[in-house]
């Protein structure tokens, strides 16, 4: 919480200083200042007392701000907050990365955001590759990647509202939709999107297939839409199975034995050893938003462009040059 930073800031102490003079920890305060915790009435009352103030300055709502989502709402709850351009992004945190220790940058309820905190420098990177998972591991600790996994349609549309520093999106040939002409287009690769499977021996053909529970991608997915169209080739009904938003999310929930396949990518395939039956080749481009991005300069464009990124994504599996 701001106020309470702000006021003990205002009195020259450390945050050690602050919960000795109120007779609380230091945790506690460290976590109340971050939004993550709202101290008991007891606590309350001896932080005010503590700061000189009352309890209502410090510790009562404070006014929402309006939420701009990275995708078309967010739903109550914790979130990280990344500024694209002149707007504050507002992102849902997932149970794993509330778990992980992810900070926590405000709270959304009512569809206004509260206990915001100023934004710290990040990028944000929209898309369902796994490419942007090696992009955040090689990105400089001063410029972090936030990776939301999410379609590629998504992510064309975020980079186009201006709601995202970075898409990446794939698609086969012709079938990527046009950039938004501020984007920096950088081409990554070729990738091919098909079936992750659990069938050890042999293929997996479309008898193999069966009825079976297949883990499925969200409307506007182009993986999703190859494997519809090898549906109609091979004149199968459309099974059922659950939807998830990324190409490595889909075939963990193969390896965990959850279903016996999944439309998912060659590269997620492989992280998690598992065989693969592919139905497209797509191409895969980064659309880098570079003036959204933070002012002063961003590593980000020359991160993408430099042949370090590109000749360490193709020589994982599942990556294949753009042919000139």
């Amino acid at each position: 919480m701001r106020r309470l930073r702000d006021a003990r800031r205002a009195k020259g102490w450390s945050q050690a200083r602050l919960a000795a003079e109120a007779g609380v920890s230091r945790q506690l305060v460290a976590a109340a200042e971050a939004g993550r915790h709202e101290p008991g009435v007891s606590a309350a009352l001896a932080l005010a007392r503590a700061l000189g103030t009352e309890v209502e300055a410090l510790f009562a709502p404070e006014p929402g701000l309006p939420v701009t989502p990275e995708g078309q709402v967010v739903p109550d709850g914790p979130v990280a907050v990344v500024q694209v351009g002149g707007t504050n992004v507002a992102v849902p945190l997932r149970h794993d990365q509330l778990l992980a220790g992810h900070p926590v940058d405000g709270y959304v309820g009512d569809g206004m955001l509260r206990s915001a905190r100023r934004p710290v420098r990040r990028v944000l990177a929209v898309g369902c590759d796994p490419a942007l998972g090696l992009l955040a591991g090689l990105a400089p600790p001063e410029e972090p990647v936030l990776w939301v996994r999410r379609p590629s349609a998504t992510a064309a549309a975020a980079a186009a509202a201006g709601r995202t520093h970075l898409a990446v999106v794939h698609g086969p040939p012709g079938g990527i939709p046009d950039a938004p002409a501020a984007a920096r287009i950088v081409r990554l690769g070729r990738v091919r999107v098909g079936l992750v499977h659990a069938h050890r021996r042999g293929r997996l053909t479309p008898g193999r297939l069966g009825r079976h529970p297949v883990v499925q991608r969200p409307a506007g997915s182009t993986a999703q839409a190859a494997f519809e169209r090898w549906l109609g080739r091979e004149g199968l009904p459309a099974p059922a199975g659950p939807r998830v938003d990324d190409h490595l999310s889909a075939a963990r929930l193969v390896a965990d034995g959850a279903a016996p396949a999944a439309v998912s990518s060659e590269a997620a395939a492989a992280v998690w050893g598992l065989p693969f039956e592919p139905i497209e080749e797509h191409e895969l481009q980064a659309w880098v938003r570079v003036d959204l991005l933070a002012p002063g300069g961003s590593e980000l464009p020359a991160l993408l462009e430099a042949p370090a990124y590109g000749d360490r994504l193709r020589s994982l599996p599942g990556y294949a040059a753009v042919a000139p």
